[in-house]
């Protein structure tokens, strides 16, 4: 499970705010397996090996 990230902001390129999550590693890599099923592929096989 993932709790709602913590939210942060910063300013662009331009000087204009915008806002960001502020994600883990683990979360980070969560979202991306939702994302990619060949992302998700190589963290399986990775296990497989382990």
């Amino acid at each position: 499970m993932i709790d709602l990230p913590p939210l942060g902001e910063y300013r662009d390129s331009l000087n204009r705010r915008a806002a960001e999550y502020r994600v883990c590693k683990r979360d980070s890599y969560v979202f991306v397996a939702q994302l990619s099923p060949e992302f998700t592929a190589r963290l399986v096989d990775h296990w497989q090996e382990l």
